[in-house]
């Protein structure tokens, strides 16, 4: 029997939907407008310190927060490829296995020996060489 998994913490939840808000088109739109009110309240505050500091302090404070978010989610997703990809692996009869779990052994993995496989038998012999006619060059490129 299945079990269902267990809702993700709250903090990943959080992260989850900013991450979606925040790299939306409305997102951009109220940054952007954002600045122009910022901007067009210049005169009103005559320009002073504290309307600068205003701009100042609360873009450095989000972004800040946004170099947590994202990288809890860009780790999260990079965890799941690697899985995935483990996986997929696994699943292959004839898959070479070498580099499974390599990103968590880098101190002490062998590279120079893992990519070394002896009687490959996907090894192919050197391709042809192409000729290009005389007379071709870059302008004949149909791309």
């Amino acid at each position: 029997m299945a079990t269902t998994p267990s809702p993700p913490p709250r903090f990943e939840r959080v992260a989850d939907a900013a991450t979606r808000a925040l790299g939306s088109e409305p997102a951009l739109i109220g940054s952007v407008l954002l600045v122009v009110v910022w901007a067009a309240t210049g005169p009103l505050f005559g320009f002073s310190d504290t309307w600068q500091l205003f701009i100042n302090t609360t873009t450095t404070v989000v972004t800040f927060w946004m170099v947590f978010v994202i990288q809890n989610s860009a780790n999260r997703e990079s965890k799941a490829t690697q899985l995935k990809l483990d996986e997929l692996i696994r699943a292959l009869a004839d898959a070479r296995d070498d580099f499974v779990k390599v990103e968590r052994e880098s101190g002490t993995f062998d590279w120079g020996s893992a990519g070394q496989v002896k009687d490959d038998p996907y090894e192919q012999s050197t391709p042809e060489p192409v000729t290009v006619p005389a007379g071709a060059g870059d302008d004949d490129i149909p791309f």
